[in-house]
């Protein structure tokens, strides 16, 4: 496979299919759409790990991932802060201290946008690397892999051994134990770039719907996971297989989307990939401000996860993702044709 272009294409078309399944995940009612909490958080983690270069030191990180991570949280949070007090209903819930707590946990309902809560995430991903890239070097020993597979699965144990210490939500701040989770599949993309490459090359449609039936029948038989709650299902020990038979099956279907002559929906994952931090950044609030407006129009009362209407759970999915969506991307090209860089 040649890496230097056509790795790019497909990785962010990977992207465009990992947005688009968040947004569906956020918008279809949680007992349809349990199997895409499995695998399309760790997708991002893996995916950010496979384009990451070693850094030569820890200030250079901080300095990139606070100007390219934490500033853009900063400022999505701060636009929906804006349209926060302009919504009267949502004004009026906010109180400073439970504020606080929720950007304690980095969960911020109040502010309307939950989902910023992968930034915060990501950037301690991007930090706690750090040390292990100066520690662990290729090609691995088999007593190294065998190590980290041990860590890994300890890891997912990390909120059992919190729980005994007074924390709120029982949980460390700011995401920093779901970061240490992130932070494995992270380094898989890292560390086993060339393996995944070889093996996206061979993916075939067939692989996709084999791989695709084993990954729901075994999220099936391990229930409810969900990296951001640090929960991994009745058998943990599934959990990590899981995810990677989901990454996988979103990977081949992108090698194999970007083989194929439907340029048009090659083009859209393309932008959808290489747009999804706005998307991201900006998607549970226009899913909220959607259940809102319908709440109004039609006297309901949608709320988000919830097995609303299904015209409601599709609509908000298609509308959020293909007019809300661009919308924001079509101002901020325009904000920055005019040199106004708010992100």
């Amino acid at each position: 496979m040649d890496t230097s272009n056509r790795r790019i294409e497909w990785i962010d078309i990977a992207k465009g299919i990992g947005i688009l399944l968040v947004i569906l995940g956020h918008t279809i009612a949680l007992k349809y759409s349990k199997v895409l909490y499995t695998f399309h958080m760790p997708l991002f983690f893996l995916l950010s790990g496979l384009v990451a270069k070693e850094c030569c030191s820890f200030k250079d990180v901080l300095i990139n991932k606070t100007k390219r991570v934490l500033k853009p949280w900063g400022t999505i949070l701060l636009l929906s802060f804006v349209v926060v007090m302009l919504i009267p209903e949502w004004r009026i819930q906010l109180v400073l201290g439970d504020v606080l707590k929720e950007l304690y946990s980095a969960n911020t309902n109040l502010l309307q946008n939950s989902s910023l809560w992968y930034l915060v995430c990501f950037f301690f991903v991007t930090l706690l690397f750090y040390p292990l890239s100066k520690f662990v070097k290729m090609p691995l020993s088999p007593k190294e892999i065998v190590i980290f597979a041990v860590i890994s699965y300890a890891l997912l144990y990390l909120k059992d051994l919190i729980s005994t210490f007074p924390l709120p939500e029982h949980r460390l701040p700011f995401k920093i134990d779901t970061a240490c989770v992130g932070l494995v599949f992270f380094s898989v993309g890292f560390y086993a770039k060339q393996t995944i490459i070889q093996l996206v090359d061979n993916a075939r449609l067939k692989w996709i719907i084999i791989l695709s039936v084993v990954c729901l029948v075994m999220s099936y038989l391990n229930g409810w996971t969900n990296l951001n709650s640090y929960d991994f299902g009745n058998i943990k020990l599934l959990f990590y297989p899981i995810a990677f038979i989901g990454i996988t099956v979103c990977l081949f279907a992108s090698v194999v989307i970007e083989k194929s002559r439907f340029v048009m929906i090659k083009n859209i994952l393309v932008f959808y990939g290489k747009n999804s931090l706005l998307i991201f950044g900006f998607q549970s609030l226009l899913i909220r401000l959607y259940l809102l407006l319908f709440n109004h129009i039609e006297g309901l009362n949608m709320q988000l996860y919830a097995d609303n209407p299904i015209i409601h759970q599709i609509g908000s999915f298609f509308i959020v993702s293909f007019i809300g969506s661009p919308l924001v991307v079509a101002t901020f090209r325009f904000l920055r044709k005019r040199r106004i860089n708010i992100l």
